[in-house]
């Protein structure tokens, strides 16, 4: 399992700057096994236009880093998992300013759609009350994998015909060839 843990571009980067943060991504997501945790903020409007990536129980609203986001999951095949299945708000919502009035759901765990069966759907959520030292919320995902054993190589025997031998002509070429390597 590969997990790349990433801090998305806020809005006060240019454009250009979040191109070369997607481009950066894309190059890690080409060159690995794909199991990421990505923040951006992705809402209840992306719902409609990304049905295989996103599902309605997102927080706030879709805006053009989370398109952005949305576009790069569905190239990719991956689905935002914590918000796949609905949640109270208060265990949705991973981060609150520091007057707790303003809160939003900017952190995301992607996942590749095939793993989804493993994903334990009840297990993904966000643990507002840890103790981590941040304005942020600690998000969880349980998944349990059943991991095949793939065969290594095959030690097969090399097996020799020995009734040719019995015939007399086979013998004694053997004999002649045997014979001039251990002398």
């Amino acid at each position: 399992i590969t997990i790349i843990q990433v801090y998305a571009l806020t809005n006060d980067y240019s454009s250009d700057g979040v191109e070369v943060f997607y481009h950066e991504l894309e190059g890690l997501i080409k060159n690995t096994p794909k199991k990421d945790t990505l923040v951006a903020k992705v809402g209840p409007d992306a719902y409609e236009d990304w049905k295989g990536t996103a599902r309605i129980f997102g927080w706030g609203s879709a805006k053009n880093r989370c398109l952005k986001l949305l576009e790069f999951a569905s190239f990719y095949h991956l689905v935002l998992e914590n918000i796949i299945h609905p949640h109270k708000p208060s265990q949705g919502i991973t981060w609150h300013a520091p007057d707790r009035w303003l809160h939003n759901q900017p952190n995301y765990i992607l996942t590749e759609k095939h793993f989804q069966s493993s994903i334990n759907m009840t297990g993904t959520r966000i643990f507002p009350g840890a103790d981590i030292g941040s304005d942020y919320d600690l998000v969880m995902m349980m998944l349990k994998l059943k991991l095949k054993k793939h065969p290594g190589p095959a030690n097969t025997r090399i097996r020799y015909d020995l009734e040719k031998l019995k015939d007399p002509n086979i013998e004694e070429d053997f004999k002649s060839q045997i014979s001039g390597k251990f002398t």
